[in-house]
């Protein structure tokens, strides 16, 4: 719109496409449209409302606080969410408490597999659930003998997570390659720009149906099954889903990049996207509860959970049995092996990283795609926070800027 008034563009056509493909290209081609007004008023309301909320707020600030900082509509409810977090840091209160684990022989599979201590309702409650006595968790790790109270069996699948957005990827990115997220848009732009991703600025978790024909042939080729049909993922409330999930525009393609770093994000992409319409991978789970008699004549409570995969579908791990507990009948009785006492302590909420605080904006609705690494860039270099160790803490100018905003 700027272009064709600056211009005076009389006779123009507007074309879209989200990858850069022949096919895609020749598709935008094909289908020219005019430019959407509508469109192009919502993003200049945006703008208004930076500037509303920036240059007012900004101004004001630094009058109060004779102080060069700065106010902005999405950059300030950032900074708020790590001095929430930090002041929740400051004020928990730690409580330390025991819990019981107790060890058990499978003479026949040659295995142990453990229960653990349920305290609560018998000796704690649901708003206090922790057990500050050594002397009852000791007496409780000395239990010799349970009875089985009941062993079930059940199946429990977990699906794929979706392909990404651009707020997961950069999440991925900075966990699995240490990437700052300002990084991570770079090379996913460079990716974009080579044609081997679909635009990377997207809030949109879903493949198109058109994808479906080339992810079966790569899950076939690499003997995984696809599901049946499309598996689609709800999007965060607010997207906007111009554009679909990030994902590669040649399937069959397991590596495309022109250095390291391309490469590590393009695998990442491409796992991702490809893993999202596999099968549900399957586990067999078995829950038993026992009981023993502890102070008192109390019930002592104890809860086994163990899960073996057994239909692989899209995950690649071992089959290997996660606390292999045996099948056992009620009323059966069973012979502790050992028990262990567990000193606990309970851990104050993580600061953010800038990976969980992107997740965090993304959930509340603030900020866009395209926005989240600026931002985070933006009010970093204005010493409003600071990274230290990966985590984000507030800077005293950060701290201050907010107590002035609260209210």
């Amino acid at each position: 719109w700027h272009i064709q008034q600056v211009l005076a563009v009389k006779n123009y056509k507007r074309i879209t496409f989200n990858e850069i493909t022949l096919k895609r290209v020749e598709e935008a081609l094909a289908n020219p449209r005019q430019i959407d007004l509508n469109r192009v008023a919502s993003q200049e309301c945006r703008r208004v409302l930076d500037r509303l909320v920036g240059y007012l707020v900004t101004q004001e600030l630094r009058r109060l606080m004779g102080k060069p900082t700065s106010a902005g509509r999405v950059q300030s409810p950032a900074v708020f969410l790590v001095v929430l977090r930090e002041r929740e840091v400051r004020n928990f209160q730690v409580i330390n408490h025991f819990g019981v684990r107790l060890f058990f022989a499978d003479v026949s599979r040659g295995t142990t597999w453990y229960a653990e201590w349920q305290p609560v309702p018998d000796f704690a409650s649901k708003d206090f659930p922790y057990v500050q006595d050594s002397n009852l968790a000791q007496h409780v790790a000395g239990t010799r003998n349970v009875v089985v109270e009941s062993c079930e069996d059940r199946k429990a699948e977990r699906h794929p997570p979706a392909p990404f957005i651009s707020s997961t990827l950069q999440q991925a990115a900075s966990n699995a390659l240490k990437w700052d997220p300002d990084k991570t848009m770079q090379v996913a732009q460079r990716l974009y720009e080579q044609g081997v991703i679909t635009y990377h600025r997207t809030d949109n978790p879903n493949v198109p149906d058109e994808a479906m024909d080339d992810i079966r042939t790569v899950a076939k080729a690499l003997g995984m099954t696809a599901v049946d049909e499309r598996r689609t993922f709800k999007s965060a409330e607010g997207a906007q889903e111009g554009h679909p999930a990030i994902t590669p525009t040649y399937w069959s393609e397991r590596s495309a990049s022109e250095n390291d770093d391309e490469l590590a994000l393009y695998k990442l992409i491409w796992v991702r996207a490809l893993a999202s319409q596999l099968e549900a991978a399957i586990y067999d789970v078995r829950t038993a509860k026992l009981l023993a008699v502890g102070p008192g004549g109390k019930a002592l409570r104890f809860t086994a959970s163990g899960k073996t995969l057994c239909h692989q579908g899209w995950l690649k791990e071992d089959a290997e049995a996660n606390n292999p507990v045996p099948a056992l009948t009620p009323k059966q009785i069973l012979s502790v092996h050992s028990g262990e006492l567990l000193k606990k302590k309970t851990q104050p909420p993580s600061r953010y990283t800038k990976a969980s605080l992107i997740k965090e904006m993304e959930r509340r609705g603030i900020g866009r795609p395209s926005t989240f690494a600026s931002i985070l860039k933006n009010i970093t270099n204005k010493g409003l926070i600071e990274e230290k160790s990966r985590k984000l803490v507030p800077a005293p100018l950060g701290e201050e800027t907010i107590a002035k905003l609260e209210g």
